[in-house]
Parts: C-alpha cells; sequence; structure tokens
C-alpha cells in the first residue's frame, strides 16, 4: 500500500513539475508581477496598497538564496501554492478519508488557476495558502476538525497566526474573510481564549500596517496611491456604481473563472449524493463562507484576472470534502474534473491579431490565461485586447484614460 502511494505522489509531482516548467514564464508579465520584482530587485519591502509585505519578503528570501529578482518571486509563488495545497489535503482528510481527500487536494494543484499562478509571481498564491491555513486553524481551535496540540492553547496560536498571516500577505483578504470571521466571534463569543488570541493578532495586524504606511513613505503618500488604486477599480463595482457594462463584465469573469478554476470542487458538490449530518454542518458552512467572502469581493468589487478568485478555492474545496463525504457515487467524475481544468491550461491559447470583437473578449477572458502565453509572458486587460483588434470604439471610457494613462508611463521610463 505505501509503495502504491509512494508511486502515485511521485508521478502527480512529476507531471505536475512537468506542466509548470512548461509554463514558467521568462519575464514578468502580470501586472503586479513586474510590481514584486522590481521591489525585490531594489531592496524594497512593501509593494502598492496595501502592501504584501509577507509576499515581498518571501521573494527577498529567496533572492538572498541568489536567484534573480523575478525567479525569487515566481518561487514565492510556487512555495505558497504547494503550502496551501497540502493545508487543502489535512482540511479535507476528515470529512472525506485520506484517498478522497488526497484527490481533491490533487484537483487543487491541477486547477487551471493554480497552474498559473503557481509561476507568475503573484501574491494571489498568498490567498491560496492564506485561507487554506485560516480554515484548517478555525477547524481545530473550535475542535471541530481532529488535532494533537503540541502544547496547551496551541491552536489558539494557530489561529492567531493565521490572522496575521492573511493580514500580511493581502491585507483585503483578510477583510473578505469578514463573513467567516463574525461567524467564528458568533460561535466562540464566551471564550477568553478567542478573544485574547483575536485582540493580539488585531494589535500585531493594526502594528504591521502602520510599518506598511511607514514604508510606504508616510500616511499621505499610501493614502493618494489607494484612492487611486480605488478610482481605477471603483468602475467594475456594482455595489459602488450600479448594473454597469463594465462591473456586469467583472461579475461574468467571476463566474467563469471560479467555475472552470473550481471544476472538481462543483463536480463532488453536486454529485456527491450525500446527505450532511448536523455533526457536519460547521465545516460545510465553514467551507461556503470561506469560498463566499471571495466569490462576493472578487465579483462585486473586482477581478480582473483569475488570481483574484484563487483564494475561495480551499473553501470550496472544504465544502466539497463534506458532502462528497465517504460515499462510493460518482466517483470517476472528479478525475474527470481535475483532467478537464489540466487539459484547458495546456491547450488554451489567444487568437491572433487582428481580432473581431469576440475574439478579444476571448483573448482577455480566458485564452490568454494558460501555459502557451505564460511561457511566452503574453498578457493584455480586454480593453488592450480590444485596442490590438483596431476596436478603439468598443473600449469603456474609463478604460481608454487608464490605457492613456499607461502609454504615458511607458514612454516615460
Amino acid at each position: 500500500m505505501q509503495s502504491r502511494w509512494f508511486i502515485a505522489i511521485f508521478v502527480v509531482v512529476l507531471v505536475w513539475a512537468g506542466t509548470e516548467f512548461r509554463a514558467w514564464s521568462p519575464a514578468p508579465y502580470w501586472p503586479d508581477a513586474g510590481g514584486y520584482t522590481s521591489h525585490v530587485a531594489e531592496n524594497r519591502w512593501v509593494a502598492h496598497p496595501p502592501g504584501y509585505p509577507f509576499f515581498v519578503s518571501l521573494g527577498h528570501g529567496f533572492r538572498v538564496l541568489g536567484f534573480e529578482p523575478y525567479r525569487s518571486v515566481q518561487l514565492a509563488s510556487a512555495v505558497l501554492v504547494l503550502a496551501g495545497v497540502w493545508l487543502s489535503f489535512l482540511l479535507a482528510r476528515p470529512w472525506c478519508g485520506t484517498n478522497r481527500a488526497a484527490l481533491l487536494a490533487v484537483g487543487l494543484a491541477f486547477s487551471w488557476i493554480t497552474l498559473l499562478i503557481a509561476q507568475t509571481g503573484t501574491s494571489h498564491a498568498g490567498d491560496l495558502f492564506t485561507v487554506a491555513l485560516l480554515l484548517v486553524a478555525v477547524l481545530r481551535f473550535e475542535g471541530i476538525a481532529p488535532s494533537k496540540p503540541l502544547f496547551p492553547h496551541a491552536n489558539a496560536v494557530l489561529l492567531g497566526v493565521a490572522l496575521v498571516l492573511c493580514a500580511g500577505f493581502r491585507f483585503t483578504t483578510l477583510l473578505m474573510m469578514g463573513p467567516l470571521l463574525v461567524w467564528v466571534a458568533w460561535r466562540n463569543k464566551t471564550r477568553l481564549a478567542f478573544w485574547v488570541t483575536s485582540l493580539l493578532a488585531g494589535a500585531a495586524v493594526v502594528g504591521l500596517q502602520l510599518w506598511v504606511i511607514g514604508e510606504y513613505g508616510g500616511y499621505a503618500a499610501f493614502s493618494a496611491a489607494s484612492q487611486s488604486q480605488h478610482g481605477t477599480a471603483i468602475y467594475s463595482s456594482i455595489l459602488l456604481v450600479g448594473m454597469t457594462e463594465t462591473s456586469l463584465f467583472n461579475l461574468f469573469r467571476t463566474f467563469l473563472w471560479l467555475g472552470l478554476g473550481g471544476l472538481p470542487f462543483f463536480v463532488a458538490l453536486i454529485a456527491g449524493g450525500r446527505s450532511v449530518g448536523k455533526a457536519e454542518m460547521a465545516p460545510l458552512l465553514y467551507g461556503l463562507l470561506g469560498f463566499g467572502g471571495i466569490a462576493a469581493g472578487a465579483g462585486l468589487y473586482l477581478c480582473t484576472h483569475p488570481g483574484y478568485v484563487a483564494g475561495a478555492l480551499p473553501g470550496l474545496l472544504l465544502a466539497a470534502s463534506v458532502v462528497w463525504g465517504h460515499g462510493q457515487r460518482q466517483k470517476w467524475l472528479i478525475p474527470s474534473g481535475i483532467v478537464a481544468g489540466w487539459l484547458v491550461f495546456l491547450t488554451v491559447q489567444p487568437f491572433a491579431v487582428p481580432l473581431g470583437k469576440v475574439k478579444a473578449v476571448l483573448n482577455g477572458v480566458l485564452l490568454q490565461y494558460g501555459a502557451e502565453s505564460s511561457r511566452r509572458a503574453v498578457f493584455f486587460t480586454t480593453a488592450e485586447w480590444l485596442r490590438e483588434g483596431g476596436l478603439p470604439g468598443e473600449i469603456p471610457r474609463n478604460r481608454v484614460r487608464d490605457l492613456q494613462e499607461q502609454d504615458k508611463r511607458a514612454q516615460s521610463r
């Protein structure tokens, strides 16, 4: 039995590594990747608001080991993804057993979104890791998932560490975990350990963010940069501007990317064929809250590339593990979903210009997000694909302004 496990793990790791090697980007090409790379290269410790200090620090760590700046940022992404996959296996195992949890973890590793963010050099890999860690910590702190603490109150310490790490890798991810954290607070409102942990973690998060603001050049500089980012993102927000073409498009691509990236887990949820008992309602709810917070934040405010929904996958995996359980139904469907996501990543590539509007939109929302585009360092926003295709009249007015600013910055370099 052990030899089978060893062979299976070896084959999976080999195929995953081979897939990533084929897609390994030679140069920064996602918008954020260039920023993180320059910060590592120039010995700066915070990126654009909210700062991402832990991700930048991890990049510095690989830089110290002798890797070039972009390779350092890529390796930070890869390590965080692998850690998130392992934590997701631990997350699922109590509810569906070792074999099925391993299969779901493989589904996460070969998700089209995961394969993409593992090598692009993006802090969204940190979302995958920190949300998985936070869910593990919550379930162990509440005694819902079995654990063997190394010392008294170890699970409370783990929860506090998870909260701080979530804020340090991407502060907005902690905010999107708000519904989950409110529910945790309600369930543990009489536990002293919860409030001590929360207060200490909260103080650490405030201190960390104050340090980020200081490193950025002070509150005025940090606030101005935040407002500038918000001024661009606001047009994608249904909450702030209502139902417009831009905000509905943002919602559409969120659902599209979640559907493709979470395919094995949606299959398990739909085809699991298992009634959930009272004892399993808590992990199911926590999984759905972890998934829903990220999905709502991305869909209702901003989701410009698939990395924005990466943090939703661990919660979806947890919910799927509860519904799929230990039953025997539809086992073959899960591997089918895994292979489908893997093949999407390996095979899709954008149409060449000149483009029609449909092809330009397809390039922007799907066809550029694959191994071939990564290998060639190809990335354009949908507006840029429209411009490349000779369709400037189809670009929303707010994006025309953004493109003009991009052109000015490029010319000034």
